[in-house]
């Protein structure tokens, strides 16, 4: 399997050209057979909420052509929104300010029409999909309603985090979180991890021994999914 070297850029018109430059290079094309492309994305201040015009040179170079699965990791929250997280309290990371900030992304690449331009595009978000599983009745709601800011979708909000999403246990190993997951996605849409190591991976481990699924879903979700995924043939056959 190939490895392609994690990298951090700014989001700029020059990584755009970056990116072009690089799209039909040996080993992007040995990505599509098997293989793994890291990038990490930092976006400029101006353009920190994930939005389409600001995606899709990326997604027209990583995910719809080379069809890999994209990582939306959690990060601090924006300058402009990071004053009431950042306080005595301590809540800007893990505590609040990462889930909030990652499902607000979430939320705003679906209501850009993103997944209508993209229908083939995966992301992949942690622990246990940062709340969108929680959530999915709240975001059609208004979204139904005449009155509700409708935006020009071809689905429900929800529809789109059932076709386009996918969610790993990362750090997060409390059974109704992740059984409010397994019941809204079904286990073909979790994916084990670990969050190492800022968790203790013997606990990630116990934790999906004694979820009350059956030993088919774990497997799915403990390697199969993993498997089918990332394009690891082999683990694959391994596994069944």
């Amino acid at each position: 399997m190939d490895l392609i070297d994690l990298e951090a850029h700014f989001f700029t018109r020059d990584y755009v050209e970056y990116l072009r430059q690089r799209r039909d290079s040996p080993r992007m094309e040995r990505v599509k057979n098997g293989g793994v492309w890291e990038e990490r994305l930092w976006l400029t201040q101006d353009m920190y909420a994930l939005r389409t015009e600001t995606l899709n040179p990326l997604l027209d170079f990583e995910g719809e052509r080379l069809g890999v699965p994209i990582y939306l990791h959690p990060r601090l929250p924006s300058p402009r929104m990071i004053g009431p997280y950042a306080d005595r309290y301590g809540l800007a990371g893990a505590a609040l300010g990462f889930a909030a900030e990652t499902q607000l992304h979430s939320c705003r690449l679906i209501h850009s029409g993103f997944f209508d331009r993209y229908p083939g595009i995966t992301i992949i978000l942690g622990h246990m999909g940062e709340g969108l599983p929680y959530w999915m009745f709240r975001m059609d709601s208004p979204w139904l309603k005449p009155a509700g800011g409708k935006t020009a979708l071809s689905r429900r909000p929800s529809e789109y985090v059932l076709s386009n999403f996918l969610m790993t246990t990362s750090g997060m190993f409390h059974m109704p979180g992740f059984m409010c997951a397994y019941l809204a996605l079904g286990a073909e849409k979790i994916v084990f991890a670990t969050d190492y190591p800022f968790e203790k991976s013997i606990q990630a481990k116990g934790f999906m021994d004694w979820l009350p699924i059956c030993d088919r879903d774990r497997e799915k979700i403990c390697s199969g999914n993993a498997a089918k995924l990332l394009k690891l043939y082999d683990l694959h056959r391994i596994v069944g």
